[in-house]
C-alpha cells in the first residue's frame, strides 16, 4: 500500500463486498497506527467478521482519538448488544443521541438499547424525543436511517412508521438505479412460474423455521422455487430441509444489493419476494433495481418497507389492516388467518412452568422493580425465555402490559447483581484530555468497530 488513503479504500472496498475477514486480515498488520478512521474500519471488520471482544478495543481506540465520533459509538453499541451488554451498549447509544438530539436514528436506537435493558424510568422521554425526531423530518427527507425495526415494538400511528420507512429506504437505497424493464408475460404452456426467495436466514433461524414446510408443500409442477440467501451456511438439519425443499439453493453472500439484483434478473425470476425487510442484515434494496416484474414483502418485517419499488406486502387481517391501507407504500395482499405459516412437523415443547406465566389479579399491587432481571443462577432452576425472569417458585416475577408494546416488571426477589467498577462512556467527557473507559470484563487485543458511512445503517436492531 502506498498510503493510508490507499489501505482504506481496499478496506472498504472487501467490505462492501461483505468480505469482513479479509477486511480485518488486510488492516490487522497496521493495528497499532493511531488513525481513528483506521481503526474505527478495523473494528467494524472485526465486529462483523464475528470477532465482537476484539472489536471493542479497537472502537474504543477510535473514540480516543476522536472523542464525539458517532459511528464509533454505534458500532461499539452493536458489539456490546453481541457480547450480551445490553444496559453498556444502551449507555453508547445515550451518548449518540446527546451528540445527534434531532436524529430519528439516534433516538431509535437509544428507545431500544433501554427496552432492552428494562430501563423504563426512560420510557416516556425516549418516545416523545423519537416520535418529536420523527415530526421534524420532511416528508421527502432521504439523510438517515431510521430503523423501522425499533418502531414497530414502540407505541406509534401507521403513518410514522410510513414516514420512517421511507425515509430509511431512500437513504439505503442511494446509487441503485432499475435495470431495463422486463414486463410480465403469460406463462407459456409447459413452462413453470419462477419464484425467487432472497433471504439471509435460510439457515438455523426463526425465518427459516416458520417457512420451511410451506416451501416443501410449493406445488413443484407449476412453480420453480428459487433462494437466493446471503446468510450463512450452517450445515444444520434445517438449512439441509430448506435446500430440499426448493428447486435451487442459490448463495449470493458475496454481492452487493446490485449484484443480486443482477443475478435475480440473470435467473428471469417472475416474483420476487423479499423475507427480511427492515431487519438485520438485509439487502432488500437489491429490489430498488427492479429484477422482477412483480416484487413482494412478506414474513420477516410486519410493517411496510416505505418502497415505491415493491408491489404488495402480504399479511393478515390483524398484521396489515385493510382499515390502514393509506398507511402502506405496497398494496396489501391479504392471507385468511394469519400470515405467519409453521411447520406442522416441528415437535412441540412442554408447558412453560406456571410461575412465569401468572399475572397478578387486580387486587394485588406489588412494588415495581426498579432493576433489570436477571437469569436465576440456583441450580436446577431455568429461565423463562419470554420474560427472562427465574422460573422457580421463590423467585418468580410477574409481568403485566401496562403501555401498548411494553412489559412493565412487577415485584418478585431476582439474584443479586453484581456490582462493577466500570463506567459507561459518559457525555460531554470531562477534562480536556478524554481516554476512553477500562472496562474490567474487555479482555483481548486493543481494537475498534464502526461500519463506514455507506453501510453502516443497515446494522438494525433484531
Amino acid at each position: 500500500m502506498t498510503s493510508l488513503h490507499d489501505l482504506l479504500t481496499t478496506a472498504l472496498s472487501a467490505m462492501a463486498q461483505h468480505r469482513y475477514a479479509d477486511a480485518a486480515a488486510l488492516l490487522a498488520p497496521f493495528a497499532h497506527v493511531q488513525s481513528n478512521e483506521l481503526q474505527r474500519y478495523y473494528g467494524e471488520a472485526l465486529r462483523r467478521s464475528g470477532r465482537p471482544q476484539e472489536a471493542v478495543g479497537a472502537l474504543m481506540q477510535a473514540l480516543a482519538l476522536k472523542m464525539d465520533d458517532v459511528d464509533a459509538y454505534l458500532q461499539l453499541a452493536f458489539a456490546l448488544q453481541t457480547l450480551q451488554m445490553k444496559v453498556e451498549a444502551a449507555e453508547c447509544f445515550r451518548t449518540v443521541a446527546a451528540l445527534q438530539p434531532d436524529s430519528v436514528m439516534a433516538q431509535s436506537y437509544l428507545a431500544h438499547g433501554d427496552q432492552q435493558c428494562a430501563r423504563w424510568q426512560d420510557f416516556d422521554a425516549n418516545l416523545a424525543a423519537l416520535r418529536a425526531a420523527i415530526h421534524k423530518k420532511p416528508e421527502d427527507a432521504a439523510d438517515e436511517f431510521g430503523v423501522p425495526f425499533t418502531l414497530v415494538g414502540l407505541p406509534h400511528e401507521p403513518a410514522e412508521l410510513l414516514k420512517v420507512a421511507r425515509m430509511s429506504t431512500r437513504f439505503l437505497s442511494r446509487g441503485l438505479g432499475p435495470l431495463p424493464a422486463r414486463r410480465a408475460q403469460p406463462i407459456a404452456p409447459g413452462s413453470k412460474l419462477r419464484i425467487g426467495y432472497l433471504s439471509g436466514d435460510f439457515h438455523a433461524h426463526a425465518t427459516a423455521a416458520l417457512m420451511v414446510e410451506t416451501l416443501e408443500q410449493h406445488d413443484h409442477d407449476r412453480f420453480e422455487v428459487l433462494l437466493f440467501s446471503h446468510g450463512p451456511d450452517d450445515g444444520s438439519p434445517l438449512q439441509q430441509r430448506i435446500r430440499q425443499a426448493c428447486s435451487r439453493f442459490i448463495d449470493v453472500s458475496q454481492l452487493d444489493p446490485a449484484g443480486i439484483a443482477a443475478r435475480l434478473r440473470a435467473e428471469a425470476v417472475d416474483i420476487a419476494v423479499d423475507l427480511k425487510g427492515h431487519t438485520a442484515g438485509s439487502r432488500f434494496t437489491a429490489l430498488a433495481c427492479r429484477p422482477a416484474p412483480v416484487q413482494v414483502s412478506w414474513l420477516g418485517f410486519p410493517g411496510t418497507s416505505g418502497a415505491d419499488f415493491i408491489d404488495y406486502i402480504i399479511g393478515d387481517d390483524i398484521v396489515t389492516p385493510l382499515s390502514d391501507a393509506s398507511a402502506y407504500s405496497e398494496k396489501i395482499a391479504q392471507l385468511p388467518g394469519c400470515y405467519q405459516p409453521g411447520d406442522s412437523t416441528r415437535r412441540r415443547g412442554r408447558a412453560r412452568p406456571m410461575a412465569c406465566q401468572t399475572v397478578p389479579s387486580s387486587s394485588w399491587q406489588p412494588t415495581r422493580s426498579t432493576r433489570s432481571p436477571r437469569r436465576s443462577s440456583t441450580p436446577g432452576c431455568r429461565s423463562c425465555i419470554a420474560c427472562q425472569t427465574p422460573s422457580c417458585g421463590s423467585s418468580a416475577a410477574a409481568i403485566r402490559p401496562t403501555h401498548s408494546c411494553r412489559p412493565r416488571l412487577l415485584s418478585g426477589e431476582f439474584p443479586p447483581i453484581a456490582s462493577s467498577s466500570c463506567t459507561p462512556p459518559t457525555w460531554p467527557p470531562t477534562g480536556s484530555a478524554w481516554v476512553p473507559p477500562t472496562w474490567p470484563w474487555i479482555a483481548g487485543p486493543a481494537t475498534a468497530t464502526r461500519p463506514p458511512a455507506t453501510h453502516w445503517p443497515q446494522e438494525c436492531l433484531s
